[in-house]
């Protein structure tokens, strides 16, 4: 009986008592109760399940990534990512849609150059508002003999983009090819002509190439808009 007795009281010696802590370390499985946890949104303490941390938008801070992290999943070669006003997307780039306005004017008729250092108006072109690249061609010279110069320019008639001269020699027949080029912005609709001039009387700007002529095209002017 005494052994008996013995072995129930150290049986209830190793008991835990009814009120008593533990250790964190020594919970291993279990509810906690908030009771006892310390529950708050300072440091410190612990977020519990109905905090509206847990739930609310959380938008990430501004950064940036090198193009090597950038991955892909259905794009192929050659798209690019675009913005399709909803979503970022890859797309084929369109190929670009060219259109160029131009216009162009030739001398139909021969225009006398009678008087000495005088510009005379050859082939012109009405152009729109914008930016041109006008492009102008003359042929022109003299039946008589006498040295001298020709003269072609691009003009407005008071505003002259570009101009070129020529000598010729004391040739009869002499017959020149001028060309010039300029880029032109214009603010509003404006006439652009091909004048030209001489250094001496009875000069020709010629519709027409003297020889072997292949119609009125010997002299004109041609422009692109370019913007």
């Amino acid at each position: 009986m005494r052994r008996q007795l013995l072995q129930l009281q150290r049986d209830l010696d190793s008991k835990a008592d009814i009120n008593h802590t533990h250790t964190t370390t020594a919970i291993t499985r279990g509810k906690l109760s908030t009771d006892i946890l310390s529950v708050g949104s300072i440091e410190g303490t612990l977020c519990a399940g109905n905090d509206p941390r847990l739930s609310d938008e959380r938008k990430p801070e501004a950064h940036t990534h090198p193009v090597s992290e950038l991955q892909q999943s259905s794009a192929s070669a050659g798209q690019v990512l675009t913005w399709s006003g909803a979503v970022w997307e890859a797309q084929t780039p369109a190929s670009p849609t060219v259109s160029l306005t131009n216009t162009s004017a030739f001398l139909a008729t021969d225009v006398a150059m009678a008087a000495a250092n005088t510009w005379y108006d050859g082939p012109t072109v009405s152009l729109a508002a914008g930016t041109w690249l006008v492009m102008a061609s003359a042929t022109l010279g003299r039946t008589a003999t006498t040295a001298g110069h020709y003269n072609i320019r691009i003009s407005t008639g008071t505003t002259h983009y570009a101009s070129v001269q020529q000598y010729h020699a004391s040739v009869a027949n002499n017959w020149a090819a001028l060309s010039c080029n300029a880029i032109v912005t214009l603010a509003s609709t404006t006439t652009i002509k091909l004048q030209a001039s001489g250094t001496i009387t009875s000069d020709v700007l010629k519709a027409a190439t003297a020889n072997n002529s292949s119609g009125a095209n010997a002299t004109g002017l041609v422009a692109v808009r370019i913007a």
